[in-house]
């Protein structure tokens, strides 16, 4: 016997079944009769296999992200979504926008009991206040998303590597005025990168100028402008490396619209691995991250975490691989 008989005997949701049970607004007063009568008629009582609290389990699983429609973020969404659907649970999305106070009203809901985890996956460093602050008020498992600096399960790429690896390449390129477009600087992803990237190029004997570091925040708006900043140096690069794909496909557009050849002119690396709409041919040489397999790791640690709350922290880190488009060449 499970929740989901009752639901259906009484002809309701699963959620609604858990409001009844756990005293919650939002009934009416019909229905919460015919659910109690239910439960009573098939003496139902929730199993403590799967729920590790006294809560009656809703069967749902909040999930608050920055973004919900990029396509990195739409690969983890189905990394999460497909590996919660075994388990017989709902995620229920909510996006911040990047927004410190969009996003503590989101944690404030889900604070008020209404899943039985939480999967977070935001990265501004500035807002990790606010996010300490709202956690004080929830009680049940939370695993993070590219944040491995919290008390709590947390699922991320190694970034240091990320930056180590696009820099490393371009070097062994024979490129030494190599650029770097990092994204928002604010996040924690950006700067590992860039002290990935900057290792990269000591390990390989390069100076390091921050002439040649333009900061953007993720966009292709922001990889056009920071190509068109690097471009306008005296000495420009002859390669660069840009914290994400949509920015390396503004930077590439750029380069292409003031004559600019790639890769015969530029070398362009990213980061991501995504096929955005805006993609082309040929194709972009970037950094891979598993975005899926993000998912569906954040989605198995909380599930395991709600199995057993007294379990070991343990934090998940998965690799990302290079993948050789097109847009780079040795340099000339």
């Amino acid at each position: 016997m499970t929740i989901q008989d009752v639901a259906d005997k009484a002809q309701v949701s699963k959620a609604t079944v858990s409001r009844v049970i756990n005293g919650r607004p939002g009934v009416k007063e019909e229905i919460r009769s015919r659910v109690k009568a239910v439960i009573q008629e098939l003496g139902w009582k929730p199993s403590s296999g799967l729920w590790a609290s006294s809560k009656i389990p809703s069967g749902f699983i909040g999930v608050v992200m920055e973004n919900l429609s990029h396509p990195l973020y739409r690969d983890i969404i189905n990394g999460i979504s497909a590996t919660l659907a075994e388990a017989g649970m709902q995620p229920v999305f909510f996006r911040s926008a990047n927004s410190p106070a969009v996003r503590e009203k989101g944690l404030e809901y889900f604070a008020s009991g209404i899943v039985d985890g939480l999967i977070l996956m935001e990265s501004d460093l500035l807002g990790m206040e606010g996010i300490a602050k709202a956690m004080q008020n929830i009680t049940f498992p939370v695993v993070f998303l590219e944040d491995d600096k919290q008390n709590a399960p947390s699922v991320a790429v190694d970034n240091l590597a990320v930056g180590k690896q696009a820099g490393a390449y371009l070097a062994s390129l024979g490129h030494q005025r190599i650029g770097h477009i990092t994204g928002n600087y604010n996040f924690a992803v950006s700067r590992s990168r860039y002290l990935g990237f900057v290792q990269a190029l000591m390990e390989a004997g390069l100076e390091t100028d921050e002439k040649y570091v333009a900061y953007g925040d993720f966009s292709w708006e922001s990889g056009y402008a920071c190509m068109k900043q690097l471009m306008e140096l005296p000495e420009r690069p002859t390669a660069v490396y840009a914290s994400s794909d949509a920015m390396a496909y503004g930077a590439w557009k750029y380069a292409e619209e003031n004559g600019i050849r790639v890769p015969e002119d530029l070398s362009l690396v990213g980061t991501d691995g995504v096929a955005p709409d805006y993609a082309r041919k040929p194709v972009l040489t970037t950094i891979v991250q598993p975005a899926e397999e993000m998912g569906r790791q954040a989605a198995l640690l909380l599930l395991e975490r709600i199995r057993d709350r007294s379990g070991e922290i343990r934090h998940v880190r998965l690799d990302c691989t290079l993948h050789e488009g097109s847009s780079c060449a040795p340099r000339k």
